[in-house]
């Protein structure tokens, strides 16, 4: 595992983990599904932590890259991760699930 030599890494890190635990927060409290809690935190998570990780490094380290590159590795993450979190979450609870075989009512 890497030490951490670059500390705008960290705080970037840091960073992204507060702004999905506020955004998780509010939806909570707002009654948001948990499909889409996953699936916009998982983006949003992936959208901080690379802005904040690129701006960190350009701030520090003087890396000028194109806008369209960083913009692109920003928006393609964050909308790989939605669609996998997308993919990878639970289903919602008004939707239909195979049931378990019970006793027959119609005899």
């Amino acid at each position: 595992m890497m030490d951490f030599h670059r500390p705008y890494a960290v705080a970037a890190t840091a960073l992204a983990g507060l702004v999905v635990d506020a955004f998780l927060l509010i939806a909570g409290r707002r009654g948001m599904a948990a499909r889409v809690q996953a699936v916009v935190s998982a983006g949003l998570l992936a959208a901080v932590a690379w802005s904040a990780q690129l701006l960190g490094m350009a701030y520090a380290e003087g890396v000028g890259w194109p806008a369209e590159l960083v913009g692109g590795v920003v928006v393609l993450s964050a909308l790989l991760s939605a669609l996998a979190a997308g993919f990878l979450a639970a289903p919602a609870d008004d939707a239909p699930l195979a049931r378990e075989p019970g006793p027959r009512t119609d005899r």
